[in-house]
């Protein structure tokens, strides 16, 4: 095995021998939660060891939940938040089934209060594995049995507080600064003379191969987006950990956070989604959308006589967005605006009192429900439920010039919600939309079961709220637009999609 690739496997892998080992010594110990389960009841049970059996299928279902891969933000971490909700999620559930299917042959409370008493015992252990895992991959580090690479890549020199956080970063966390690349080779302050000039901007995709770097800072500066575009294709962001840093220590607001990552910075790292992943992901998918697009077909007669009662045209409005790999496909709408709103060409909806949109697609747009024939889309495979939102090839190609991440917000499935959705709300210009693909970033680093139930989960309460609970001044009943408050802020309102 490659030290690559120890690095990228041995926390998952102490973890996944942890999980099971610790699953293993409280069966042991608690013998009667199998005796009580009735597991031994079933046919087969003669030629199963149940106590050796739970564990490793505990650690299957924290594997489901994306917990033994490493995050690529925090050297030599595993989650620990991942298996300790896959915990509690099969606790619910065996509560569920435990007090219902209960036929008097045993106390159900007794043994439930015996079951949650493990269950927290087992997540308290898990946690402090995994600090001790951490605390191990580092010392490996800091004795150097095997390093961890940082290459800084930067067209000008930053700023020295920002320079000097960075470094601070690197040390704290025994990494090895290799050097850097830059436009020119830069006279930096005596402190941190130790910085190697290893070649220029350009030269970066190559360093990285020759020098087996771990981690690329790159200090962006949106004039050189082309070069750095062309970095980011070229380098392999499966196996090397990008973070696009702005250079300047202003956006922090005077606060420096414990490691880099509390800093303004966009970490790029997609995790790759095994074939077990794809499968689920898949099944869920059609399982919700086939749900949703039944009752979409319940209430279709309804909103579709109310769109044809404000103006003449089609009921559902289609329209070409760009998908995975950049592939277009048609997106599916209930028509909200008026058929002759784009007559001059792509253009976002007005902020407030837009005439292109109808009476009823203000309640529509409102709620999110113009949204619900997308649930065909994903029946169709050209979206998921959870991704980040699809665009029109006009806003792409403009966010493509603008951020050269953009690339990689095209490599899985778009969908009906997001991450950006729950935590920021719809964007009405670039700006806003470059801000909001932060949020996509995210998603694609850390995407799961889990992290999809969450964002489903966010998106229904927020959904919830909006029809629910939100009261609308008069004059503004009558307004276009749609603001959102997410996390106690203002957020923006929709875009145009017609």
């Amino acid at each position: 095995m490659s030290q690559k690739s120890f690095k990228t496997y041995f926390p998952g892998s102490l973890a996944i021998a942890a999980d099971y080992i610790i699953g293993l010594a409280l069966l042991i110990n608690v013998p009667s939660l199998i005796d009580k389960s009735g597991l031994n009841s079933i046919s087969l049970a003669p030629y199963i060891n149940f106590t050796y059996l739970i564990p490793a299928a505990l650690v299957f279902l924290f594997s489901m939940f994306g917990s033994y891969k490493q995050h690529g933000l925090t050297i030599g971490h595993v989650s620990t938040r991942r298996p300790i909700i896959a915990l509690t999620m099969l606790f619910i559930s065996l509560f569920i089934i435990i007090s219902y299917a209960s036929n008097g042959t045993y106390s159900p409370p007794r043994y439930l209060l015996k079951l949650l008493v493990v269950t927290g015992i087992f997540s308290v252990q898990i946690s402090i594995s995994r600090l001790i895992i951490h605390l191990l991959f580092t010392s490996l580090l800091k004795k150097g049995v095997f390093t961890y690479n940082v290459l800084i890549v930067m067209h000008n020199l930053p700023e020295a507080p920002y320079l000097k956080e960075i470094l601070r970063y690197i040390e704290v966390n025994n990494l090895t600064l290799t050097g850097y690349c830059g436009t020119e080779k830069f006279k930096i302050d005596s402190n941190t003379d130790q910085i190697v000039y290893l070649g220029k901007y350009k030269d970066a995709p190559e360093v990285v191969k020759t020098h087996d770097i771990d981690e690329v800072i790159i200090l962006k500066h949106s004039q050189k987006s082309k070069q750095t575009e062309k970095i980011l294709l070229e380098i392999d962001t499966a196996k090397v950990l990008i973070r696009m840093a702005p250079g300047t220590i202003e956006p922090v607001s005077g606060r420096l956070g414990n490691s880099l990552t509390e800093l303004p910075v966009v970490a790029i790292q997609p995790r790759n989604m095994n074939f077990i992943f794809r499968i689920v992901k898949r099944v869920f998918d059609l399982c919700c959308a086939v749900i949703g697009l039944l009752m979409t077909i319940l209430i279709y007669p309804y909103f579709a006589y109310r769109i044809k009662k404000d103006s003449e045209g089609p009921v559902l409005y289609k329209q070409e967005r760009i998908g995975k790999k950049g592939r277009p496909f048609m997106l599916y709408k209930f028509r909200t605006m008026y058929t002759d709103a784009e007559k001059s060409g792509p253009q976002l909806a007005e902020k407030d009192n837009d005439p292109r949109i109808t009476p009823f697609g203000i309640f529509l747009r409102r709620n999110h429900l113009d949204e619900l024939p997308q649930f065909w889309n994903v029946i169709k495979g050209d979206m998921s439920l959870v991704g980040p939102r699809p665009e029109r090839a006009y806003y792409a190609n403009q966010l493509a010039k603008e951020e050269p991440y953009y690339h990689f917000i095209t490599q899985v499935k778009p969908g009906l919600t997001s991450l950006g959705m729950v935590k920021y709300g719809y964007a009405h210009n670039l700006e806003q939309m470059t801000e909001r693909m932060v949020y996509d970033i995210a998603y694609i680093n850390n995407h799961s079961i889990l992290t999809d139930l969450q964002i489903i989960a966010g998106t229904i309460v927020y959904l919830l709220k909006r029809i629910f609970f939100r009261n609308i001044p008069k004059e503004q009943r009558s307004s276009s637009s749609v603001e959102m408050r997410t996390s106690g802020k203002e957020s923006c309102p929709q875009i145009s999609q017609e």
